[in-house]
């Protein structure tokens, strides 16, 4: 909880492995990271596959406070490389 600024700020970093990890630990915080939606949210538009299914992964992990990534999340269903993440995430989040 106490490491959400930290990863905020690694999520605007350059490195698409550096996005993909800060996610992944914004993801194991899981409601309390619900500040961290708005970039999650836009990291699922990124061209790497594993920034994007971290970000997923995470939003899901962050529960109801992710609705507002719902409509990005569908898109991603028709993406083979993260539809199954991208559907566990809307599971999570309680929006199918």
């Amino acid at each position: 909880q106490g490491d959400l600024p930290a990863l905020l700020k690694l999520l605007k970093d350059g490195s698409s492995t550096t996005r993909t990890a800060a996610a992944t630990a914004a993801g194991r915080l899981g409601p309390f990271a619900k500040d961290a939606v708005p970039q999650l949210t836009r990291q699922l538009d990124e061209g790497d596959g594993g920034a994007r299914a971290a970000a997923a992964e995470a939003l899901g992990r962050i529960g109801p406070a992710s609705l507002p990534a719902v409509a990005k999340l569908k898109e991603l269903r028709a993406d083979a490389s993260v539809k199954a993440t991208a559907e566990k995430a809307l599971e999570q989040i309680g929006a199918k």
